[in-house]
C-alpha cells in the first residue's frame, strides 16, 4: 500500500506543479490596435496586473511621432502604438517610466510571467525586418529593466536599460 502511495504521489505531483505555473503567468495575449489589453501573473508577493493602452496614430500625428516615423516614411498611414502602460501589483501601482512604452510601434503579442524574483512583461511588435520584443522586468516597487531585441537575432539585446530611483 505504501509504494502504491508513492507511485501515486510522484504521478499527481508534476501535474499539480505544472498547473500552478500555468496560474502564475498569462499566455500570449493578442494586442488590439485600439484601446485596452489587460494581462495578469501572480507571484508569492502578490498579483501583478498590466493594462496596455494602445491607441492607432495617423496623419501629422503619425509623422511627428518617433515611434511609428519610420513607417510613415515607408507610406503606411496609420500605425498603432503604445499610448501608455499601467502597472500594478496588489493594487500598488508602480510608475513605468516613458521609456519603456516609447519605441513600443506596431505592438502585436504580449504576456506577462513571474520568474526570479521579478515579474516580466515581454511585448511582441511589427514585422519582417522590424519585429521585434521588449522585456519589461518590475517588482511591487519599481521598474528595474528594459531589454529590447530585434527579432532576427534574439541571442543578444539591441539595448539594455536600467532604471535608478
Amino acid at each position: 500500500m505504501r509504494l502504491k502511495s508513492r507511485t501515486i504521489l510522484w504521478g499527481v505531483l508534476p501535474i499539480l506543479v505544472a498547473s500552478l505555473c500555468v496560474e502564475a503567468a498569462s499566455p500570449q495575449t493578442k494586442i488590439a490596435p485600439s484601446g485596452d489589453t489587460i494581462l495578469g501573473a501572480t507571484s508569492p508577493r502578490g498579483k501583478a496586473v498590466v493594462t496596455i493602452h494602445t491607441a492607432i496614430v495617423e496623419g501629422d500625428c503619425a509623422k511627428a511621432c518617433p515611434a511609428s516615423r519610420v513607417w510613415w516614411d515607408w507610406g503606411v498611414k496609420q500605425v498603432p502604438v503604445v499610448e501608455s502602460l499601467n502597472v500594478s501589483v496588489s493594487g500598488h501601482k508602480v510608475v513605468v517610466p516613458l521609456s519603456v512604452y516609447a519605441s513600443m510601434f506596431d505592438p502585436v503579442e504580449a504576456s506577462l510571467r513571474y520568474e526570479k524574483g521579478s515579474f516580466v512583461l515581454r511585448v511582441e511588435g511589427a514585422d519582417a525586418s522590424e519585429s521585434y520584443f521588449e522585456l519589461v522586468y518590475f517588482n511591487r516597487e519599481e521598474v528595474t529593466e528594459l531589454r529590447i531585441y530585434a527579432t532576427e537575432f534574439p541571442e543578444h539585446p539591441v539595448q539594455i536599460t536600467h532604471f535608478y530611483y
